[in-house]
């Protein structure tokens, strides 16, 4: 076996090495490509700031109201209120804990925690206050608004982007989600 002389092998490198060095030069290059990239479309657009999600109050097709006051609508929520002012019950529908329309409806509407909620409604049903025990609870935004379509006198509310035209969105205090100063909207998380 002959050896090859020492001048000849240097400067080689082995496949290995040489794919290891590539991939490294081509990450390097990548990563300064992506830095330049993103560093320009930072600089060209204007800071985003996240947008609340508006949630729409929504009722029955054939309830005559077209807006109610805040107050008004907590009245209705808390069962103070059975009666649109046509006459027809009230029924509201309400999401089951832990669904992010229900953490907006505590929090913006009925101002208490789940617990507080909790021993609220057991109160009024145990006096007989409630008419009928309290709201009926869904699972789901898509549930509560085809029950809302469906239970004449029925209330709920789901995101706006939920509705659909089998049910009619209230006025808030003369607004519509999304307008400035609306009162049922989710901060950003």
């Amino acid at each position: 076996m002959q050896r090859r002389p020492q001048e000849q092998t240097r400067g080689r490198w082995s496949g290995a090495t040489t794919r290891r060095r590539m991939t490294r030069a081509l990450t390097a290059v990548g990563s300064a490509v992506a830095a330049a990239v993103a560093a320009r479309a930072a600089a060209t657009q204007p800071p985003r700031t996240p947008r609340p999600e508006s949630y729409a109050v929504i009722v029955h097709p054939l309830v005559a109201a077209s807006g109610v006051s805040l107050a008004q609508l907590r009245a209705m929520f808390l069962g103070t209120r059975r009666n649109w002012d046509d006459g027809a019950r009230v029924v509201l529908i309400v999401q089951t804990p832990g669904t992010r329309t229900r953490e907006v409806l505590l929090r913006e509407l009925y101002h208490m925690d789940e617990a507080a909620f909790k021993r609220y409604w057991i109160a009024r049903t145990f006096r007989s206050e409630s008419g009928t025990g309290g709201p009926t609870l869904v699972s789901s935004d898509a549930l509560a608004r085809r029950l809302t379509a469906s239970i004449p006198g029925a209330i709920a509310v789901v995101p706006a982007a939920e509705v659909d035209g089998g049910v009619r969105v209230l006025r808030i205090d003369g607004r519509l989600p999304g307008a400035e100063g609306y009162p049922l909207a989710a901060g950003a998380p």
